[in-house]
This record gives structure tokens, sequence and C-alpha cells, in this order.
């Protein structure tokens, strides 16, 4: 599978990376996709909007909307461009957005930042005002990402780790997502 992200411009070569376009990293999208079957999706974090890409090729016929306080290079803009209204972008932290929004979503997908506590922010919001029924979170490789999820332990039942292979400012990681699913009462 190939996905174009040839429209937008990369990351700053100083700043954060990003889920490479690999065959590995799309293998855990379309297996989250078969088991999520998402139509709307809510995405925190966004950087140069490599990940919002995936989502929106991957699931062709969901809704994304992303949360991001800082989109690299306008290309938030781009991307709306070419995928319309499918792709719904929020510039601001997950608080802020806490704050005034709350909607019904089938697939979290947490990529922000990686401390403990905005981590716990982002997990609180997609458990508890957004009610995901699935979540794939990355980095869960971090323990300090680890610490983040550890305290919603009762409310997320893990499905399936992940790991795939990035590159970035020279460095090659072995990198980990985790998808869970979200039970509710009565279920």
């Amino acid at each position: 599978m190939e996905i174009d992200i040839s429209f937008i411009k990369p990351p700053r070569a100083s700043g954060w990376g990003f889920i490479p376009p690999t065959q590995e990293v799309f293998d855990i999208l379309l297996d989250v996709k078969k088991m999520s079957k998402a139509e709307k999706i809510m995405e925190i974090g966004f950087n140069a909007g490599h990940s919002s890409i995936y989502l929106l090729e991957i699931f062709p016929n969901a809704e994304l909307h992303v949360i991001g306080p800082s989109p690299k290079h306008g290309n938030h803009n781009v991307i709306r461009g070419k995928y319309g209204d499918r792709f719904k972008y929020y510039q601001m932290t997950t608080e802020a957005l806490k704050e005034r929004w709350k909607d019904k979503f089938d697939l979290g997908f947490i990529d922000g930042h990686h401390s403990t506590e905005l981590a716990s922010i982002d997990l609180d919001y997609c458990i508890n005002d957004l009610k995901c029924d699935y979540i794939l979170m990355d980095n869960t490789e971090l323990k300090r990402v680890q610490k983040a999820i550890h305290a919603f332990n009762n409310d997320l039942q893990l499905i399936k780790k992940y790991s795939y292979v990035n590159t970035w400012k020279g460095k090659t990681s072995i990198l980990e997502m985790d998808f869970y699913y979200v039970p509710r009462d009565g279920f």
C-alpha cells in the first residue's frame, strides 16, 4: 500500500518527528480499521499531518477530527483542501476543546504531548467525554505514557500491542502503539 504525502511539507528537522509512511504502520491502521469499523475518529496531536493523511486514506468513509495547538507549515489547510469536510481541525489543546465540545466517537488516536499529565488529559477526554469505543495510543514504549495509561487501567481493555520502526534525526528506534477497547456499563 502506498499513501501519497508529497503534497504536505515535512516537519522541521529540529522539532518533533512523525509516524513513518511504512507498510508496517499502514498494517497497524488496517488492523485497527478491521476491528473498530470506525466512521468517526478523533486524532489528538497534529505536527505536520502525516498520520491524519494515513487515517483519511485508510478509513475512506470516516470523518476525522484533529486537535493540535501548533500545526506546522499550514499543512492542516492543505489537508482540508484535499479531503474537504471529512477533515475537521481544532487549533487548540485538548484541555481547551474539552471545555467547549463533547461528542461521541468510534476511535480516538492519541499521539499528542507525551508527558504523563497531558497524556492523562488526552485519555480522560477520549474515555469520559468523547465516549470512544476504541483508543489507539502511540509511543506506549515511553514510561511516562505507560504511567498515564496505568491510571486508566479500569477503563481500558488491551486488545493488541504493536511495534514499528522509525528513524528520526539519524536515530532508529522501535516504537509502540497500544490498541484498547473501552468497555461501558451494561456491555
